[in-house]
């Protein structure tokens, strides 16, 4: 007596609806991420806008530069970093190949007892001892053309701006 149903056609089956409800899991999960990016995005624009921020500055800023930590965090060198990036914002052109973020990213590390220690590095680079804990630095493709007064000038913005942006985003993450 032959059935539909023997042993290999159920494993069949059970390997198919297994593979099934783990590839809609992942879906699902996938979904679930973007869709909390999402939320949390637009509740960091409405922290940002309720805070008096120009979102249209912040986007282009954010398109060239990236800030790594927060700045509240920065310690005790942490507005030598800022002042070293608005310098190269408004004067790139003028400044030595050290002081550009084209070379590096300026940060600020934490170090043995000491909070806050100025430490600037090239790209794909790190201090000796200790950790980054604030930095500002240039997008990969921003190092490899010269950036737009629109760009330059965002980027200022976006510095002078920097406590009342933090502030905005933790507030809309809580």
């Amino acid at each position: 007596m032959a059935s539909e149903e023997n042993y290999t056609t159920l494993a069949a089956k059970l390997y198919s609806c297994r593979s099934a409800l783990q590839a809609e899991g992942e879906r699902h999960a996938k979904a679930m991420k973007t869709l909390q990016n999402e939320k949390s995005g637009i509740e960091q624009k409405l922290a940002l806008l309720d805070a008096g921020q120009d979102l249209d500055q912040i986007a282009v800023a954010k398109s060239v530069m990236y800030r790594r930590g927060r700045y509240a965090h920065g310690g005790s060198e942490r507005a030598s970093v800022i002042y070293d990036a608005i310098a190269y914002f408004a004067n790139s052109d003028t400044l030595r190949p050290h002081q550009s973020l084209k070379a590096g990213y300026f940060g600020t590390k934490d170090y043995d007892r000491w909070h806050g220690q100025r430490s600037d590095h090239s790209y794909g680079m790190g201090p000796r001892h200790g950790s980054i804990v604030f930095a500002v630095g240039l997008h990969s493709d921003a190092r490899d053309r010269d950036l737009t007064e629109v760009e330059r000038s965002a980027c200022i913005y976006y510095l002078r701006n920097i406590e009342k942006i933090e502030a905005a985003e933790v507030e809309s993450a809580q």
